[in-house]
Parts: C-alpha cells; sequence; structure tokens
C-alpha cells in the first residue's frame, strides 16, 4: 500500500497559500487567483487540490455541482512544520545554515533581527514566550522544536523496473 504524502510541492504550497487567503471558497475561485502566478489549467488546478485533500492538506465539501476546499492545517502549523522537515532533511537537523542565511540576509536594523534577538536574550533566561503567527493560530517555538527535534532518516527509492546487485 502506498504511504500517504506529507509534504506539500512548490505549486502546492502556492495553492495553499490561496486557501488560506480565502478560507472555504470554490476551485474555480482557486483557478482565478492562481493565474495571477501562473497559467494553467482549471481542470489541473481541481487535479491537485483533489490531491491536497487526499494528502490531508484540505477538506472537500461538495455543494450542489461544486465542491468546496478548505485548508485542514493552519498557515502557521503548516510553515512550522515545512521548516522542521526543511531543516532535519536538509540541513540535517542542524539550524546553523538558517541562521546564518538569516543574518546575511538581514538588515541588522529590521523587526526582524530586533525581534530575534530578544528571543535569542529571552530562551536564554529560560523564559522564551515569543511565538511565531502568521494567522490568528500561534505556535510556540517549545511545540516547533519537539516536533523537528529528531532528524529524519534519508530514503532512496529504486523506479520500476530496475534490479538491485
Amino acid at each position: 500500500m502506498k504511504k500517504k504524502a506529507t509534504y506539500l510541492s512548490r505549486i502546492e504550497w502556492e495553492l495553499m497559500k490561496i486557501c488560506w487567503d480565502k478560507g472555504k471558497t470554490t476551485a474555480k475561485v482557486i483557478h482565478e487567483e492562481s493565474l495571477k502566478i501562473k497559467e494553467r489549467g482549471y481542470q489541473t488546478i481541481k487535479t491537485m487540490l483533489d490531491r491536497m485533500a487526499v494528502k490531508g492538506f484540505l477538506e472537500r465539501e461538495r455543494f450542489g455541482p461544486v465542491w468546496l476546499y478548505k485548508p485542514t492545517v493552519s498557515r502557521s502549523k503548516g510553515t512550522m512544520k515545512e521548516i522542521g522537515d526543511f531543516v532535519n532533511l536538509v540541513l540535517d537537523g542542524s539550524h546553523l545554515a538558517l541562521f546564518e542565511h538569516f543574518l546575511r540576509s538581514t538588515d541588522k536594523d529590521s523587526e526582524d533581527f530586533k525581534t530575534l534577538k530578544k528571543m535569542i536574550r529571552d530562551f536564554e533566561k529560560g523564559k522564551l514566550e515569543s511565538t511565531f503567527t502568521l494567522d490568528s493560530e500561534p505556535v510556540t517555538t517549545t511545540e516547533t522544536k519537539q516536533k523537528s527535534a529528531a532528524p529524519r532518516k534519508r530514503t532512496t527509492t529504486r523506479s520500476k523496473g530496475k534490479k538491485s546487485k
């Protein structure tokens, strides 16, 4: 039996952002909004939305002749999960490259930089209360740390028809 995918492709992320912005809406509205990003056929978008529902990121509901789609995960939780997966898969669980990228690409007078400095000071004092939020549902940093603490094992798959030696 095939394992259910727990990740989104780049195109699916674009569609998720639209779904988060629109809330419960039709494939037609999502398709029209997606045309601002890239030209794709309606049926292509509809197929992607159906696959995202199978993956568990969207909920489908029949409303007369149309299907309504609604996110099942908040923007904050989805983003934090993706960051944790990236750190584990690409950076082997180390956050150093992520922070170095942040430091090299951020102005030291920016609000992001000031907030990060405060978060580090609070963390050192053992009272980190800052949260990351992109929507009404904040995700605490301790919750994120617990979910992304264990690095994922890397696996390789063979294509059908090839035999291993």
